[in-house]
């Protein structure tokens, strides 16, 4: 008979830890294991080639293996519990609180080659303003990359972060820190803001970003040129003073 360790966990917590790495997976697998939680180490990561993610997880230390992250997530926001016991083996987990158990397979083997993403040597001081930058520039990127890969990407300058859609232009005028212009996707860049981002490190092929909880998201870098938008963000003319109300105007048509 296979033999069961035991433990228990604080599901709430649980679920704030796996939900946080959740950008790092896919609904179907461009790499195998990537529309996994991968946990081991007392730590869980998710990659799908193009982020990458990894922070702490409250899962026993010496627990590993590739759990589908959607079937995971579904079982403990069903559970009304705030503390689960946990029982796993090498084919495995199942989660037990008062009145039920729920439990699902996983893969003890590790594939996902998240050693494809380079770790950073050193890590620098995020600016104060630039997830907030970040967050509201990345609006204005295009969702749809055959409209133009550039523009689907969030331009990080050493002097600003900026997108256009060819609609809309943004661009956030502060040191970002980057010695030199990088690209992101925006589908990885809008994970900064909503993760609370502090810190940066860069590497050959990624842009790293960590918070204070120790959770590291890793972006792949593209080294394409994005186009100047300088002169169409020169303003003739004195500022003029939008008229009071038309912000909640605009928000309600």
């Amino acid at each position: 008979m296979e033999e069961h360790m035991s433990n228990q966990v604080n599901r709430e917590e649980l679920l704030r830890q796996l939900e946080a790495v959740v950008p790092g997976t896919t609904t179907r697998e461009v790499l195998e294991q990537s529309s996994c939680f991968i946990c081991q180490n007392g730590e869980v990561t998710t990659f799908n080639g193009e982020v990458a993610c990894i922070g702490p997880s409250s899962l026993p230390a010496d627990f590993t293996g590739a759990i589908k992250a959607d079937k995971l997530l579904d079982i403990l926001r069903k559970f009304p519990e705030d503390t689960l016991d946990v029982e796993y083996s090498d084919a495995e987990i199942i989660f037990t609180g008062k009145r039920r158990q729920s439990g699902l397979r996983m893969e003890k083997e590790i594939n996902l080659p998240v050693h494809m993403v380079e770790k950073p040597g050193k890590w620098a001081k995020l600016h104060n303003d630039f997830t907030e930058a970040v967050g509201i520039v990345q609006s204005c990127a295009a969702t749809d990359v055959s409209k133009g890969f550039e523009i689907s990407c969030v331009h990080i300058h050493p002097k600003w972060v900026e997108a256009s859609d060819k609609y809309q232009i943004c661009r956030w005028n502060l040191p970002t820190g980057f010695k030199q212009s990088v690209l992101v996707k925006q589908s990885a860049m809008k994970h900064v803001a909503s993760l609370g981002m502090t810190e940066y490190g860069e590497t050959d092929g990624w842009v790293h970003f960590r918070n204070d909880r120790g959770l590291r998201l890793s972006c792949l870098r593209y080294m394409d040129s994005f186009p100047d938008l300088s002169a169409f963000l020169k303003v003739e003319g004195k500022p003029a003073t939008l008229p009071k109300g038309l912000a909640e105007a605009a928000t309600i048509a």
